[in-house]
């Protein structure tokens, strides 16, 4: 009974927590808007799952989250079947090229698109799955060689070669 009684009083409070956390981010998001040309309408909010266990997507639903992201295929793999059918799941990692058709299949949105061999792969895959896919490029600004994207100056051409790619969207930069 006690256990029964901890549980309870504890989830109503974590889901008033999350909540807090996730409105107040939503809040700062319009309130940055008003500054801008974009609307705050315009802004989606993901909430990266890496290491929260797969127990908390009750909690995140309940809180109005809609919108995931992961940074592994294997972890996506493992968590979709069990999150709620309505998110929509973001990759935001370094994708190897051998987990590209598990990657099309997994995720609705690409934030780490870092070389056109990539875009390549991604389109064909793309083309045998029958869908399209927005993507944001990869941008390393900070020309820092432990992270990833391609520098500054060749995302131009980058997104000019996607041109030919028809499966993939560019939606955007991710720096």
């Amino acid at each position: 009974l006690r256990a029964g009684l901890a549980a309870a009083v504890i989830v109503p409070s974590l889901v008033a927590l999350i909540a807090h956390h996730y409105h107040g981010q939503q809040q700062a998001t319009a309130i940055g808007a008003l500054g801008s040309a974009r609307a705050a309408a315009g802004v989606d909010l993901l909430v990266v799952t890496k290491s929260a266990p797969a127990s908390l997507y009750p909690l995140l639903l309940e809180a109005g989250v809609t919108q995931v992201a992961e940074n592994r295929v294997q972890a996506v793999e493992q968590r979709r079947p069990l999150a709620p059918p309505s998110w929509r799941w973001h990759g935001i990692g370094h994708l190897q090229r051998n987990k590209v058709k598990r990657a099309v299949r997994l995720f609705d949105v690409f934030h780490a698109l870092d070389s056109l061999e990539l875009a390549r792969a991604l389109d064909q895959a793309l083309e045998g799955a029958g869908r399209t896919w927005a993507v944001y490029i990869q941008v390393n600004a900070a020309d820092d060689p432990r992270k990833g994207g391609v520098a500054p100056s060749e995302a131009g051409a980058l997104v000019e070669s996607l041109r030919e790619l028809p499966h993939l969207m560019p939606v955007g930069f991710m720096t």
